[in-house]
C-alpha cells in the first residue's frame, strides 16, 4: 500500500490569512524546472486559471472517517483536540475524541493578557502529522511557556514541547520526546520518523531533526527555514522564497512563479493508477483572488501544471486519494452570517474547481453555529470500517482465521479496522479479514467488531 504522509503546521491562530498549513504528500519523479498551465478562456483570471466556485452542500461522505482539529479560530489558544467523525453501522454520524491532552494528564497554563487579565489556556498542540489511515500519527503539544509565533502564546526561551505518537489511528498515544524552546512536528518521514522544526536557543536560527533518533536534517542551499512538503517516499520537498519546491539535493521539483509566496501545502498525492497531486498555494501577490489550488500531472519526467483554481476562499489542505477525482479540504468561506467566517470541511471537485461544503455536523442552526470550531481536516481514513468493541483490552488480528494462528497485531477498543468484506468460519467463530490503520492485513473475530 502506498505510504502517504500528512502534516499540519499552526503558526499564529489568526483568520484565513494566517500561515496555518499542512503538508500531505507528493511523489517527486523528475528533475525538470518548467511547467505548463492550462487556460480556460471563458473563466480567465490574472494567471489564466479558473475560479474556485461553490456548489450545493454535500452530505457527510460514506466510508470515510474525517480526523479534524478542534479549538478556536481567529483567537488565542490554538487547537486543543483531535476528533474522528464517521458514519456508524446505523447511518448516524459518530463523533469521538481521539486526542484530548487534558485527559492524558497535561495541565492547563495561565497567561497574562496585555490588559492584565490572567487567562487559563488548555493544553494545545502546534503541529500534526499523519498518513492517510492515521498510522503513524504525531502531534507536538505545548506543555510549558509559549510555543507559537506571536500573541499570548509567543515562543519563550524556556518553552517545552512534548511529541506524542500514535500508531493505531489515535486511540493510544505515547510521548516520545520532550524539549524546547520552539519545537513542533512538521511531518513524517519514510521510516516512520517524526520530522521536527525547532528554534535554537535563544530563539536564534532553526534546525530540523527526526525522532526517535535525534538526527539532524540539513535543507538544501537556496531553501527557506520553512516546513517542507513530505513526499510519499518519505523525502522532504523544501520551499524557496517565491513558492518553488526543491528536492533534497537542491534540484528544482516545482519552479518559482510570479505572485507566489512560500508555503505551498499539499492537499493530496496520486492514488494507484492516477498521476496527479494537488497543492494549495499562497497567491498573496494578487487581489482579490489570493488563494489557489494547483493540480499537477507527474506522469512525465517534468511535473506539468494541468489546472489552477483561484479564489478569495482560504483552502486548508485536507485529504484525497483521488479515486473519485475529489479532494476533502477545509474552506474558510467568505462569512455569510450562518457560518461566522470559520472553516468548514468540503468536497472539492478537482476537474471543475467546484467545492461542496459538508455542513452536517459542522454547521448548526443553533449556537454555537460551528460546534467543532476550527474544523480543519488533518486526515481521512478510508473504509468501510469494523470498529473494535468490548474486548476490555485489545483484539488480536491473526495471520489465519483461527484462534491458534500467529498474532500480527492487537487492536485496542475504538480502533477502526478496514473491513475487507471477506468472512470465514474457524475455531467455532466467524472471522473477518481486516487491515489495521498501519496497513497490517489479517483476520479478527467478528464477536468483537461493530460493522
Amino acid at each position: 500500500m502506498l505510504r502517504v504522509l500528512t502534516f499540519t503546521l499552526f503558526v499564529g491562530m489568526v483568520l484565513a490569512c494566517s500561515d496555518d498549513s499542512r503538508e500531505t504528500r507528493s511523489t517527486p519523479t523528475g528533475n525538470g524546472s518548467s511547467t505548463e498551465q492550462a487556460t480556460d478562456p471563458g473563466t480567465a483570471t490574472p494567471l489564466g486559471s479558473q475560479r474556485l466556485t461553490r456548489g450545493a452542500d454535500s452530505p457527510f461522505p460514506d466510508n470515510k472517517a474525517l480526523i479534524i482539529e478542534t479549538g478556536c479560530w481567529g483567537c488565542e489558544g490554538g487547537p486543543n483536540s483531535l476528533v474522528r467523525l464517521y458514519r456508524d453501522p446505523s447511518g448516524e454520524i459518530r463523533s469521538e475524541t481521539i486526542l484530548d491532552p487534558a485527559e492524558l494528564g497535561y495541565p492547563s497554563q495561565t497567561r497574562t493578557s496585555p490588559d492584565g487579565k490572567v487567562l487559563d489556556f488548555p493544553p494545545h498542540f502546534n503541529g500534526v502529522a499523519m498518513d492517510e489511515d492515521g498510522s503513524p500519527m504525531a502531534v507536538s503539544l505545548c506543555i510549558k511557556g509559549g510555543c507559537d509565533p506571536g500573541g499570548l502564546g509567543d515562543w519563550q526561551a524556556d518553552s517545552i514541547t512534548a511529541i506524542l505518537l500514535s500508531t493505531d489511528g489515535g486511540i493510544t498515544w505515547e510521548e516520545i520526546e520532550r524539549r524546547g524552546p520552539a519545537l513542533r512536528v512538521v511531518g513524517l518521514l519514510g521510516g516512520g520518523e517524526v520530522l521536527t522544526m525547532n528554534y535554537l536557543e535563544p530563539l536564534d536560527g532553526i534546525e530540523f531533526r527526526t525522532f526517535p533518533g535525534d538526527d539532524l536534517v540539513t535543507p538544501p542551499p537556496g531553501s527557506l527555514d520553512y516546513p517542507p512538503v513530505i513526499s510519499s517516499s518519505g523525502d522532504p520537498l523544501w520551499h524557496t522564497a517565491e513558492g518553488g519546491l526543491l528536492l533534497g539535493d537542491g534540484t528544482v521539483f516545482i519552479p518559482e512563479r510570479d505572485n507566489y509566496r512560500a508555503g505551498r501545502r499539499l492537499i493530496g498525492d496520486h492514488a494507484a493508477g492516477n498521476t496527479s497531486f494537488v497543492l494549495s498555494v499562497d497567491l498573496s501577490g494578487l487581489e482579490p483572488d489570493h488563494y489557489g489550488v494547483e493540480v499537477y500531472d507527474i506522469a512525465a519526467s517534468v511535473p506539468a501544471l494541468k489546472r489552477l483554481y483561484q479564489g478569495d476562499q482560504f483552502v486548508a489542505p485536507g485529504w484525497s486519494d483521488f479515486s473519485d477525482n475529489q479532494a476533502i479540504v477545509t474552506i474558510d468561506v467568505p462569512p455569510p452570517p450562518e457560518y461566522l467566517g470559520a472553516p468548514v470541511p468540503a468536497l472539492l471537485d478537482l476537474s471543475t474547481g467546484e467545492y461542496h461544503l459538508i455542513t452536517d455536523p459542522f454547521v448548526s442552526d443553533q449556537r454555537p453555529h460551528q460546534p467543532y470550531g476550527r474544523s480543519l481536516v488533518d486526515g481521512v481514513q478510508v473504509g468501510p470500517f469494523a470498529r473494535v468493541v468490548d474486548t476490555g483490552d485489545c483484539l488480536n488480528v491473526r495471520f489465519e482465521p483461527t484462534s491458534t494462528s500467529q498474532i500480527l497485531n492487537c487492536a485496542a477498543d475504538g480502533v477502526l479496522l478496514r473491513d475487507m468484506n471477506e468472512t470465514r468460519e474457524g475455531s467455532g467463530s466467524e472471522w473477518l479479514r481486516v487491515a489495521t490503520p498501519a496497513g497490517i492485513a489479517g483476520w479478527a473475530s467478528t464477536a468483537f467488531l461493530e460493522r
